[in-house]
């Protein structure tokens, strides 16, 4: 269950758009007694959320790093008695990382600026597991298009191949392609393109403090919802990563296993993730665990292997059966409900294509307020 909120403390998010950066805040709330949100443009509509306190609109971008946004971060730690601040995404997790020395109040343990890099980076990242065992699917960098459509003329490339950009994050300019019909001219460069490789996807996400991993969760998703695993071989590359590295922080590593049980390392993502607010009603708030001592994260455990929690939309079909609802159903229709402005926004980005499950959130959100949950 998510823990009651910690007395009298505050946090402090920098936010950088809505998405993911809502499933923080929801965290957040659950173990602060007030969370702020200090937000770009992008992330004006978290103001609209119960779990918000007061939100700040930022003097400057996260990306940028500028002077006045640092200072001015220092102003409202000082003003409201900040006592952590959270990032909420890439942009603010590499803010912190490169300048979190100059900053007035403790923040999240983020990894070091040039680990963030070479992880955030999906070229680099690969090059990084080659080099120290851990598998990865056969990957090539084309700095540009016409040198992508060069080697696919030379007969270069073994058909069907995965083609992405190298920072971007939420699936975005991911393809399948299946032959050199479907090679595009135009788009974004530099290109990686790796081996396809059939199997089912995972995605397992550490705990991290100086190189040691602190607590992990693994999962798959289904038609259902999603799966929480068991991965003790995924989980020994994933130690190898962190340990050579010395990374801190949340890391979070895209899979693909394949049906015989080996896997690969797709992508890895050093920041938290789209689906933490699952994870802690499972058991695992990640947020309150990186707040306290690595010694109390590490005596966290691990949420069983086979405990599955069901996305909204299936949540849905089995309300109209209610007999079939169980104690975590019911925990994760209040969760919707609590939160009924933000959660039908988040619905309203799901139809316009800005986000992926939130329709389901919206009706699920809606059918709880209909019967009091």
């Amino acid at each position: 269950m998510l823990a009651r909120p910690s007395s009298r403390r505050r946090a402090l998010i920098l936010a950088d758009g809505f998405r993911l950066q809502y499933r923080v805040l929801r965290c957040a709330a659950e173990h602060f007694a007030e969370v702020y949100v200090l937000g770009t443009a992008a992330a004006a509509n978290l103001r609209l959320s119960l779990a918000c306190c007061r939100y700040l609109p930022a003097a400057g971008s996260f990306e940028n790093g500028s002077a006045c946004l640092v200072d001015q971060i220092n102003v409202l730690c000082r003003e409201h008695a900040v006592d952590l601040i959270l990032p909420s995404c890439a942009a603010t997790t590499r803010f912190l990382a490169a300048h979190g020395e100059e900053l007035a109040a403790r923040h999240f343990p983020v990894p070091a600026a040039e680990v963030f890099d070479i992880l955030d980076d999906k070229w680099t990242f690969t090059a990084l597991c080659g080099g120290i065992g851990v598998p990865v699917p056969r990957s090539r960098r084309f700095e540009t298009r016409a040198e992508l459509l060069e080697a696919s003329r030379a007969g270069e490339l073994e058909w069907p191949i995965v083609v992405k950009p190298l920072n971007m994050w939420g699936s975005f300019g991911v393809a399948r392609l299946d032959g050199p019909a479907e090679l595009e001219p135009d788009g974004y460069e530099p290109i990686l393109v790796q081996e396809y490789v059939a199997g089912r996807d995972i995605c397992a996400v550490y705990l991290c403090s100086e190189g040691r991993v602190l607590v992990s969760v693994s999962y798959a998703r289904t038609q259902q919802g999603l799966t929480f695993l068991s991965t003790p071989a995924i989980d020994r590359s994933a130690e190898a990563i962190v340990s050579h590295l010395g990374c801190s922080g949340v890391i979070g590593f895209d899979l693909r296993c394949r049906p015989d049980g080996s896997f690969v390392f797709i992508e890895c993502n050093p920041r938290f993730w789209y689906r933490m607010d699952m994870a802690a009603l499972a058991g695992l708030n990640f947020v309150a665990l990186g707040c306290g001592p690595p010694e109390a994260a590490r005596r966290a455990g691990r949420i069983a292997a086979g405990t599955t929690l069901r996305s909204p939309t299936a949540l849905l079909a089995a309300a109209l059966a209610p007999w079939h609802m169980s104690r975590q159903d019911l925990r994760l229709l209040r969760y919707l409900a609590r939160d009924p402005v933000s959660t039908l926004l988040a619905a309203f980005y799901k139809l316009t294509g800005q986000n992926r499950f939130a329709s389901g959130q919206m009706l699920a959100c809606l059918l709880a307020l209909a019967l009091g949950c």
